[in-house]
């Protein structure tokens, strides 16, 4: 009898010091409920509301479609946050695809890809002057190493300078900046020769050592005039591709 009292007695003391942690446990703040999940019903990467939103189909995989052909997949549009019912996002002339911040309306560079019209050409300069049908004028050298071919076959006769006649249509002009000539000395070795001259400093003259920058005015040459002073250069044309009109 006293054994089973004893063991009741035990058990309601165990109880009575387990119960304050139970409680505590009981009365601890839940954590913060999960955020609900985004509805994607065809797991293609797009929520649902977005794919019905933009015109999509949200109970099939999408993902690789281009719904507006301009070189982005129907995800790659949602990533990027462009509009893939449009092909040019931003209204700049450039697709989404080719655009490399398809959001941000860029100015549109100059249309040297264009057709066109040649206006002029010097063949003793080089100087070709031609008219966009679409867009500005635009004058370019020509030198030897620029290429020339026909855009349409048809014609014969290769391309050549010789085909640079006003009003001859031009499918593609290639160009590159222009580099300007290296600065040549103002006295030749031949020319300039040792107490040549009553001012010359026979010791201080060496042929070939005469720079256009150490000219003094009683030098043999004087300094740069602003006559001979060069414009600046004009692009040059790299290849012109001609529209044949046999």
């Amino acid at each position: 009898m006293k054994l089973r009292l004893v063991a009741v007695t035990t058990a309601v003391s165990l109880t009575a010091l387990s119960f304050p942690g139970a409680a505590l446990a009981a009365r601890k703040p839940a954590g913060k409920p999960a955020a609900p999940a985004v509805k994607d019903g065809d797991r293609d990467g797009m929520p649902d509301a977005y794919e019905k939103a933009n015109g999509l189909n949200a109970r099939k995989n999408d993902a690789r479609a281009d719904k507006d052909r301009d070189k982005l997949t129907n995800l790659a549009e949602y990533k990027a946050g462009t509009d893939p019912s449009k092909a040019d996002t931003d209204g700049d002339g450039v697709r989404d695809g080719d655009d490399k911040r398809p959001r941000v309306k860029d100015p549109k560079p100059v249309p040297q890809d264009q057709k066109g019209t040649v206006t002029s050409y010097d063949a003793a300069t080089g100087t070709l002057k031609v008219a966009y049908t679409k867009g500005p004028t635009l004058t370019v050298t020509v030198t030897a190493a620029t290429r020339f071919a026909w855009h349409r076959k048809g014609c014969a006769a290769p391309a050549t300078a010789a085909s640079l006649v006003p009003g001859v249509g031009f499918h593609k002009i290639d160009v590159r900046a222009a580099k300007p000539a290296d600065d040549e000395p103002a006295d030749e070795p031949t020319t300039d020769q040792p107490g040549d001259e009553p001012t010359d400093d026979p010791a201080a003259d060496r042929p070939g050592n005469d720079q256009p920058d150490a000219d003094e005015p009683d030098d043999d040459q004087p300094a740069t005039l602003a006559s001979e002073v060069k414009p600046a250069l004009t692009p040059v044309a790299t290849q012109i591709s001609l529209m044949c009109a046999a």
